[in-house]
């Protein structure tokens, strides 16, 4: 399934690992503070093209089927 991590804050990040760990394919994050988004993708390695400051762009983008939020 496809997924979404909504927020990258301390909080989002925890999600992020969890929903991996679960084994949702993560195609996509999304935060609206930019420089919280990057550290957050920078510190995980995930890539440019996986980044959103809306969910709206988020789903768009990816095919997202559920979300984290």
């Amino acid at each position: 399934m496809k997924g979404i991590c909504v927020g990258m804050g301390r909080r989002g990040r925890s999600w992020y690992k969890w929903a991996q760990d679960a084994g949702l394919e993560v195609v996509g994050v999304v935060d609206i503070n930019r420089s919280i988004l990057d550290a957050s993708c920078d510190e995980h390695q995930i890539p440019e093209s996986m980044r959103f400051e809306s969910i709206g762009d988020a789903v768009k983008g990816t095919g997202a089927e559920v979300a984290t939020v």
